[in-house]
């Protein structure tokens, strides 16, 4: 089991300019480390799995959900898009901050 997390790890970062290859590495990671838990955990703790189940299921929902409204609004379904939307390319904030003169 540790053997399909490293996988999916090293996967996940090997495939990053693909959402869907990102998503299915995410899948796998998340299905190994809830198999590492279910094996084990106790049988009387099989409660709590199911609700990480449940909760594994939306998230997973969630993200395709998100892969297909990218898709059909950007013709694509790189991570170029993403990247454009997380950091100011244009403006960096750690080189530029000491540019402004802040006066009292």
């Amino acid at each position: 089991m540790k053997i399909m997390s490293i996988i999916s790890t090293i996967s996940m970062m090997w495939w990053r300019k693909s959402i869907i290859m990102m998503l299915l590495s995410l899948e796998l990671l998340i299905t190994s480390i809830f198999t590492m838990l279910m094996l084990k955990m106790s049988i009387m703790s099989l409660y709590i799995l199911l609700i990480m189940l449940v909760m594994m299921v939306s998230a997973s929902a969630m993200g395709l959900a998100l892969l297909v409204s990218m898709t059909m609004s950007h013709n694509s379904s790189s991570t170029m898009f993403i990247n454009m939307l997380t950091f100011d390319k244009i403006d960096n904030s750690i080189t530029n901050y000491n540019n402004y003169n802040i006066e009292m």
